[in-house]
């Protein structure tokens, strides 16, 4: 199942990758410092306004970029989550489609289990059909008294029904 808990130390240390990112050289943040840098050596602004400026910006910037980067970090770790999510979904799919397939297959067989049974129980009616009607000739036979025609046919008739044609 899918660990749901929010993993302080990989958050952190996204949180870190992404912070260098955001502050490398080359970055928003290196550009913006370099080109402060480099509008106030050419502008003539007293020390005091250049340096609360640039704290000013500095300090939002780092706000927001901090900020920006436990947005991102957060939602990486959700995205991660996510996606072991929607893995464990498709596990999940899959051992029901299994199941399923299995079911359908014993289903199968049991209907042609209930279709044997059915036909062996009525094999065992027709035997038994014939039992009695053969006893009944016999009977007949045996007493010294004439078997009815349609008695003695209709005993021909239940044991071909049950004896396999050749």
């Amino acid at each position: 199942m899918a660990n749901l808990d929010l993993d302080t130390s990989k958050l952190v240390n996204d949180y870190k990758q992404i912070e260098a990112t955001i502050i490398s050289e080359n970055s928003i943040f290196d550009k913006t410092i370099k080109y402060l840098e480099s509008s106030f050596n050419d502008k003539s602004l007293a020390p005091k306004d250049k340096i609360t400026i640039q704290s000013n910006l500095m300090s939002s910037m780092a706000v927001n970029l901090t900020a920006k980067a436990l947005e991102i970090a957060l939602n990486l770790q959700q995205t991660k989550s996510q996606v072991e999510l929607s893995k464990a979904e498709i596990e999940f799919n899959k051992a029901r489609t299994a199941l399923v397939t299995a079911q359908t297959a014993t289903e199968a067989q049991k209907k042609n289990a209930i279709i044997r049974e059915i036909a062996s129980y009525d094999d065992q009616q027709r035997i038994k059909e014939a039992e009695i009607i053969t006893n009944a000739v016999f009977g007949y036979a045996s007493g010294g008294v004439a078997v009815p025609g349609e008695l003695s046919s209709k005993m021909i008739d239940l044991i071909d029904k049950i004896t396999p044609n050749s």
